[in-house]
């Protein structure tokens, strides 16, 4: 698939996504932080990659925007309406863990530990053990990759960005 890249002239994400046909053709759109937040609420555990109804608890004038972006997610081959449902897709879900990691290396400085709970705290993952035991898979996959430093305390994780996770957050690279 496209390599994803972060503008940093602007917070929007653009997303280049080849169908899964043959005759298909590359799609191309810009995620607005929104659509962002949006996929990211999905895919806590909690919600397990589903919203019912299609637009969860949205109402009035805010119910268009996540339409929108549902109905975007589904042309890009992340999400998909079944069983009641928009469920993530293995892409989708591809994408939304590298949202989740560059949200944990944003929470970080190079070199300076930080507990996992003010991690949690920042990024959203902080609503129980289950959110708990996501974060610290996520960190797992930082550190697998080089990104982060990880130590076990007594009392949980503390973490800390390498020089890579610093490169990495500021190119902000997404694959899927």
């Amino acid at each position: 698939d496209e390599i994803r890249e972060f503008f940093t002239t602007n917070t929007d994400w653009h997303v280049h996504a080849d169908a899964q046909t043959p005759n298909a053709t590359t799609r191309s759109a810009t995620l607005t932080d929104l659509q962002v937040e949006y996929l990211m609420t999905i895919s806590k555990p909690r919600n397990e990659g589903s919203i019912y109804g299609g637009i969860d608890e949205h109402t009035g004038r805010d119910v268009a925007l996540y339409q929108e972006a549902l109905e975007l997610f589904e042309n890009l081959d992340l999400m998909r309406y079944t069983g009641g449902a928009h469920k993530l897709t293995p892409k989708g879900w591809r994408l939304v863990d590298q949202l989740w990691g560059l949200a944990i290396v944003d929470a970080l400085e190079v070199d300076k530990y930080k507990h996992e709970s003010g991690i949690a705290e920042t990024v959203g993952l902080s609503d129980g053990d289950i959110e708990l035991e996501e974060l610290r898979r996520h960190i797992d996959t930082l550190k697998e990759r080089g990104l982060v430093n990880a130590s076990r305390t007594s009392n949980g994780v503390d973490v800390a960005l390498t020089q890579q996770g610093a490169r990495h957050r500021k190119h902000r690279p997404i694959e899927i």
